[in-house]
């Protein structure tokens, strides 16, 4: 069963990473492929989804199914002291995640018809992908898990590299007005001006 959850953590986290990156490359895909890229890179996003939660699942069935036994199964202080950091991680994971998805609208599928910025976005050009490392990391310390909560940091890399994909694609949709916006805004951090 370990092999199985260990499996299931890897393969959906792979998943998420391949549909999530086609789904942020609409303007490229229209540009080769014509008509219809929005909404095809809009079910490539909700598939990375059904990934994201398969994830979910899996870091939960490890907590009972742990796979590396080298590695400490827990942390050795009480989950009520785990709980500091969690909170810690995840209430600003819940804000961040709250003003992106006020600031996107309907949906965090891409649209044509989305503005380049506004809100939250005004700040930081990737307050999702800040929410989800929060999140993952958030994890780790729920689920009482030192493996978890190394191995989450691995998103940390990955949603840098989606993030930096997803830009490529917006400069090529909004141009110049996003060059500028890269400049003023920060990437994941917000830069001085901005706080």
């Amino acid at each position: 069963m370990e092999y199985l959850v260990f499996s299931v953590m890897v393969l959906s986290m792979a998943g998420f990473v391949y549909f999530y990156l086609k789904s942020v490359q609409p303007a490229q895909m229209e540009k080769d492929t014509g008509k219809g890229a929005y909404s095809k890179c809009a079910k490539f996003r909700y598939v990375a989804y059904i990934f994201t939660l398969m994830y979910l699942v899996a870091l939960l069935g490890y907590r009972f199914f742990p796979l590396f036994s080298n590695i400490p199964l827990f942390f050795s202080s009480s989950w009520l002291y785990l709980l500091i950091p969690a909170l810690l991680l995840a209430i600003p994971a819940s804000i961040l995640k709250s003003k992106a998805s006020v600031a996107a609208g309907k949906s965090f599928a891409p649209n044509k018809s989305t503005p380049m910025y506004k809100g939250i976005y005004e700040t930081i050009r990737h307050p999702q992908a800040v929410g989800d490392i929060l999140y993952y990391i958030s994890m780790g310390f729920f689920l009482n898990s030192p493996f978890l909560l190394l191995f989450n940091l691995l998103w940390i890399p990955i949603y840098i590299y989606l993030s930096y994909k997803e830009e490529k694609d917006l400069l090529l949709r909004y141009g110049e007005r996003y060059k500028e916006y890269i400049k003023h805004t920060g990437f994941m951090i917000p830069k001085k001006k901005a706080i």
